[in-house]
């Protein structure tokens, strides 16, 4: 007959074994394998004509319900904050125009939402305080724009964000085919744009213009003037036709045990680090394919710093592919002399073939970069609000520099709010030529 001590410890015994293998399970949660980074989309529905990337078939609210934001206030009746907590497909249209003030972030939790900004009238619709968390799947955000700035009121400073795609760190939640198009990202306290968690795949970041990562600013950890990170475990991340300015850091970032397609970005003034590869944390070997983009420097730019950086900490099997890239010092004859990092892990990770691709994606020459997107990037470009126009004009002369606080640069704008009469919306079966006219009036 056992003892109650011995009986205890059987129990004891039982439950850490069970802990064991639930600890197991959950480290053996399926992922998408890393190496599965291509794809054809040509044979898809397209999610919007001309849309590109790992997210171009996503479907957004097709089918659904179309909801009207009919009042500014960041709550209630009406608000758009309401609009993303209703369920089920639904396009989110704006019967008005002006500032949204965010004592906190928005959350789009529930999938199958079109958010399509180029419906407000004049100014368009600008985020303030805070910014959007994405934990869902099938979500498409056009001609936002999205400043969290560094005021005391408004979201978590370590938590703002202007747009964060979340999975879940248990990996239970799979968010996927996010699509993020011609929206302007500015004034970010942690990062200004950001994947983080298991679960996040199949996301565009496509003609959107992200500046000004606040530097010296509100966050806890100091200075932190970080554009955009493709964080552990991110799979099949693409960023097409964007352009950066005044950001310190991550421009763009990619962390261990992700992939992520780069194409035909323009990057002014990136500070310390333009395009870098960290793994501090150990996660695994990442894969990245690099091809047409141009990285200028600015005021804010060491003059002695390379482009790339590939840090020593990232795991064996990592690879990299770069094509017509021009980096800070011009082109150069071998892509990878401007990578500033010669160690034996950099050297292995140089690979011939892209490990991350599209099928029928045709990238623009280098060159081409700055004459063609200046002009279209950003949200509304042919409504584009003082900031706006002033980070571009920056670009064109070479001129500004990373800041510490939004009100360096003038504040958040003071815009007077628009309204438009309630329109006559088609029919369902012509709802998204209506929106696409409405984008196209919009962009050159």
């Amino acid at each position: 007959m056992k003892s109650a001590h011995s009986k205890t410890y059987h129990i004891l015994c039982c439950a850490l074994a069970c802990a064991l293998l639930a600890m197991l399970a959950s480290c053996q949660r399926s992922l998408p394998d890393l190496d599965d980074a291509h794809r054809d989309l040509r044979s898809e529905t397209l999610a919007f004509p001309g849309a590109q990337g790992f997210a171009a078939a996503a479907v957004g609210g097709r089918g659904g319900q179309v909801v009207r934001v009919t009042t500014l206030a960041a709550d209630g009746e009406g608000s758009l904050r309401h609009a993303l907590e209703l369920e089920g497909p639904r396009t989110i249209v704006f019967e008005v125009g002006g500032v949204i003030d965010l004592p906190e972030n928005l959350v789009i939790a529930n999938p199958f939402v079109t958010i399509a900004g180029q419906t407000a009238p004049s100014p368009g619709i600008t985020l303030i305080g805070g910014g959007l968390e994405i934990t869902a799947h099938e979500v498409i955000v056009r001609h936002l724009r999205i400043r969290p700035g560094d005021r005391e009121a408004g979201a978590k400073p370590e938590n703002r964000d202007a747009i964060a795609i979340l999975g879940d760190p248990r990996g239970d939640r799979e968010v996927y085919n996010v699509l993020v198009d011609h929206c302007t990202l500015s004034w970010g306290v942690d990062e200004t744009f950001s994947t983080w968690y298991e679960g996040v795949r199949d996301v565009t970041l496509s003609n959107s213009l992200i500046y000004e990562s606040l530097d010296d600013s509100i966050h806890p950890q100091g200075p932190h003037s970080k554009a955009l990170l493709i964080g552990d475990h991110t799979r099949r991340f693409s960023m097409i036709g964007n352009v950066l300015a005044h950001n310190d850091d991550r421009n763009p970032i990619l962390k261990g045990d992700a992939s992520g397609l780069m194409v035909n970005n323009f990057i002014y003034d990136p500070g310390r680090w333009p395009l870098t590869f960290f793994d501090r944390e150990r996660r695994g070997p990442s894969l990245f394919t690099a091809v047409g983009n141009t990285f200028i420097a600015g005021k804010s730019t060491p003059p002695e710093h390379l482009t790339i950086l590939i840090g020593r900490n990232m795991k064996s099997g990592t690879q990299i592919y770069l094509r017509d890239n021009i980096g800070l010092h011009g082109t150069t004859e071998d892509p990878w002399d401007m990578v500033d990092n010669k160690s034996r892990r950099a050297k292995d990770a140089r690979v011939d073939e892209p490990p991350v691709w599209l099928e029928g994606l045709e990238p623009m020459p280098a060159s081409a970069l700055e004459e063609h997107l200046l002009p279209r990037a950003g949200a509304r470009p042919l409504d584009r609000d003082t900031h706006d126009a002033r980070v571009i004009r920056q670009i064109m002369e070479r001129t500004g520099h990373i800041i510490d606080s939004h009100s360096e640069v003038g504040g958040f704008p003071a815009v007077e709010p628009a309204t438009r009469a309630e329109w006559e919306l088609p029919e369902d079966a012509s709802l998204e030529e209506w929106l696409e006219q409405m984008h196209r009036a919009l962009v050159p």
